[in-house]
This record gives C-alpha cells, sequence and structure tokens, in this order.
C-alpha cells in the first residue's frame, strides 16, 4: 500500500481518501501545539499512534522502530523519497556462511584445534585446505568481527536531498488503555477516583514526553488485518494545566485527552496512572425496569441505584467499584460500568437489589379495538422496611402509543418509556393503574 509523507502534510501526487483526511487532521491538530513533534496518542484496542523527532545529518537514514509497527502508516517530514521497512533478523549461521563462500575463513573444531580454509559451500559446509575440499564433521565458523544482522526493526529512508533533522510518525499494536473508578459513598457526597491502565505488550519500552488519550475507537482496516469496531464517543476532561484546557479538545466528535508528564512504559508491562479525582452530590435510588410485553407478573427484588445529577467532570467509559462506609469498615456495596459520560450529564450506576423493597407488574386487560391494541396495567410496589422509600419506575411502551385512564403519577419522559415515582409508606404496598393503545 501507498504510505503517507508526513504528519502536518497530505501525500503529493494523491488522491486523499476521507480516512486520510481525519488523520491529516488530527496530524494538523499535534502539530500546533507547541512541543508536539514528540507525542504518544493510545486508543483503547491496542492501536497506537507515536510521533517524534530524529536526527539525520544525511540523504539516507535507517531510522528504528518499534516492533508493533503498521509499516505502511509510517510518515516523515521532510516527505521522504522512499522508504524500506526491516524487520528483526535473528543470527543464522547459514547465511552467514553463505555471504562469505569463495572467501577464508577459522574454523574451531571440538577438540579445540583451529585452521584457516577456504569456504567452498555453506550448507552442508565444505571446506578446502592444503589436504583438499572435506566436510567438518563437528566445530563451528569464527568471525574476525561481529556478523552484520538486524537487531532491531527499522526503516531504511531516502530523501530527495540532505536532510538535518527529521519528524517521524507512524501507528503501531500492542498498547492500549482501560479506565477503572472507585466511588465513595458518605452521607450525601461521594469521591469518584479515576485510575488509568496503560498496557504495553510490546518487548520493548515506549517513550514520551506528551502522552495523549485518543476518546474512542475508531474504525480501521490496514492491509495487516487489523480492524476494530467504532463505539461511541468517549468524553474526557483535562487538567488546568493541559495544553487542551480543561475540557480536552474536541476532534472530529472525539476528545482528545493529554496526560502531562513524561512516561517510560515498560515492554510486557502494565502501568497504573491516578489521573481523575473530584467530589459529586449523589442520591441513592431504588428502580423498576419492566416492558409493555411482560408476562411474568411475579415480585421480584428492585435495583439499587447510585444517581448523580449535573456531573462535574466528564469521564471515560470504564468500570466502577462502589464503597460506603459502615462503622470502621469501608465496604464494597456493587461494581458496574460506567459508560461514557460528558461534564454536566447525568449518571446512574447499578449496584445490585434489594428484597426489602419489590414490585410487580401485570397486564390486567388486553383487546383489540378496530386496528388499536388496548392494554392496561397495574404497578405493585411493596416496601417491607420501617421507613417510608421511593421507587423509581420505568415502563417500556411503543413510541407510537397513547396513555389512556392513566395514574397521575405516570408521565412520559420519552417516547418509547413511561415513569413514576411511587412513594411508599413503611410496612406497606402501593400501587399504580395505567393503560396504553398502540397501532397493532
Amino acid at each position: 500500500g501507498r504510505i503517507s509523507n508526513g504528519p502536518c502534510q497530505p501525500p503529493k501526487n494523491s488522491v486523499t481518501s476521507s480516512a486520510e483526511i481525519s488523520t491529516i487532521s488530527l496530524l494538523a491538530l499535534l502539530c500546533s501545539v507547541p512541543g508536539y513533534s514528540n507525542f504518544l496518542v493510545i486508543y483503547p484496542n491496542q492501536l497506537a499512534y507515536i510521533g517524534l523527532e530524529t536526527e539525520i545529518n544525511n540523504v539516507a537514514a535507517e531510522i528504528n522502530v518499534l516492533s508493533g509497527i503498521l509499516a505502511d502508516t509510517f510518515a516523515t517530514i521532510p516527505a521522504y523519497k522512499s522508504a524500506v521497512y526491516r524487520g528483526i533478523e535473528r543470527y543464522d549461521e547459514t547465511r552467514q556462511l553463505k555471504d562469505r563462500v569463495g572467501s577464508e575463513i577459522t574454523w574451531l573444531f571440538n577438540d579445540g584445534k583451529k585452521g584457516t580454509y577456504t569456504l567452498m559451500n555453506a550448507e552442508p559446509v565444505l571446506l578446502k585446505g592444503l589436504d583438499g575440499v572435506f566436510k567438518p564433521l563437528d566445530g563451528t565458523p569464527v568471525f574476525s568481527s561481529m556478523p552484520s544482522f538486524n537487531t532491531e526493526p527499522k526503516m531504511s529512508v531516502q530523501f530527495d536531498e540532505k536532510v538535518t533533522r527529521a519528524q517521524v510518525s507512524y501507528q503501531f499494536r500492542g498498547m492500549g488503555w482501560q479506565a477503572f473508578y472507585a466511588l465513595h459513598l458518605e452521607e450525601e457526597t461521594a469521591t469518584l477516583r479515576g485510575t488509568l491502565k496503560i498496557s504495553n505488550a510490546l518487548p520493548e519500552t515506549v517513550h514520551t514526553d506528551n502522552l495523549i488519550l485518543f476518546s474512542g475507537q475508531a474504525n480501521l482496516v490496514s492491509k495487516d488485518s487489523y480492524s476494530a469496531r467504532a463505539p461511541r464517543a468517549m468524553y474526557l476532561s483535562a487538567e488546568e494545566s493541559s495544553p487542551y484546557g480543561a475540557g480536552g479538545v474536541d476532534f472530529s466528535g472525539y476528545v482528545l485527552y493529554p496526560i502531562p508528564g513524561s512516561f517510560d512504559f515498560a515492554g510486557e508491562q502494565s502501568v497504573y496512572h491516578r489521573f481523575l479525582e473530584f467530589r459529586q452530590p449523589y442520591e441513592k435510588r431504588y428502580t423498576f425496569h419492566n416492558s409493555y410485553y411482560r408476562t411474568d407478573s411475579s415480585f421480584e427484588p428492585l435495583n439499587q441505584t447510585i444517581h448523580m445529577n449535573d456531573l462535574i467532570k466528564a469521564v471515560p467509559a470504564g468500570t466502577v467499584s462502589v464503597y460506603q462506609k459502615q462503622a470502621m469498615d469501608t465496604i464494597l456495596i456493587g461494581e458496574s460500568s460506567l459508560p461514557d459520560k460528558p461534564a454536566g450529564d447525568t449518571v446512574d450506576i447499578d449496584i445490585g437489589e434489594t428484597v426489602e423493597l419489590q414490585g410487580n407488574f401485570e397486564l390486567i386487560e388486553s383487546r383489540e379495538e378496530g386496528k388499536e391494541s388496548v392494554r392496561r396495567y397495574r404497578l405493585t410496589i411493596k416496601n417491607y422496611t420501617d421507613k417510608p422509600l421511593n421507587a423509581y419506575t420505568y415502563t417500556q411502551v411503543p413510541a407510537d402509543s397513547a396513555l389512556w385512564l392513566s395514574d397521575p403519577r405516570v408521565e412520559r419522559t420519552k417516547a418509547n418509556e413511561l415513569f413514576a415515582l411511587v412513594e411508599v409508606a413503611p410496612k406497606s404496598e402501593e400501587v399504580v393503574f395505567f393503560g396504553i393503545r398502540y397501532p397493532r
């Protein structure tokens, strides 16, 4: 495949695809920030994008690259004339001998004797000495200098003219990140702490002075059969000291999240980095979800939910563990998945069920009237505790349905969802009736 020419300029004499336009826009954004000739952008799907500056002082250069490189993404500024990828070479004695056929070599026998001979053939090894050509039964060649072979992956690059320094960029596989959260509940507020796990599956250390997290998994397909589906955009917040400001930088529907500092990610290791901590008001809720086509009418426990309005900071998707203090101990009370949330959004974290508040959703009437289906339901909430509790109930309905004979507590919050806040006294139950009509 064609290799693009440089991180801050489009390829010359070529048709630029929509995917390349997006890449060029990202590079222009990175290059516009002072100091960002050295950067590492990590995606959460074991893909990364690195940029660095290297000294050349010639019209040709051997540029070391990481072992996970996707070679067809390699680019330089100024644009190179040609580039050849050279992977890691292992020491191969037969290959070394083939390069020396017709030359004199030293052969060391197992008994310690050593002699100089003309190498006539490499496989099998045939040597020529004073007594003629023979095949040694044992021993090994001895080279006067270390044989030349490539111990690190490289790009052999040619330029049109002498180049002093060049900016290099490419994508590579083998690095990814995940977000984990601990939510500690207090009386009315909670503390949310976020930790990043950055994994390096490559054998070598990856260094960067400018670490940037990409806020989602971009949809990619390469000739190396690497692909990833694109999930919803992930909105991330940045520290006040970040060059992008406190809210990160919006990029093509995503957000880039800079992490201040210099990093060395050792090979085949994972690093955990605390990147987020803030206090947030919350409310503990009991929720009950059901659907108009539900047939099971038995009582079931309600979900316990931690509800937070107007999220103070944005958070990327991850897993969250919820803790609450009891006497002298802090107890884990539930774990859940936290979806992508921008600042100002609402968060609901399900942490488990409670048998002390139970709900029952029943279809009590069903008939057909012309081209409409008519249904009537009874929603019952039982409170087994000694204190009043509120149940937040949600019922999925057809988007084109209409309410009839509805309890005033039932309201339509979405086209396909009904909501009712049911207040239940201690040791009692509360009943809500409503009906819907929808086209058959």
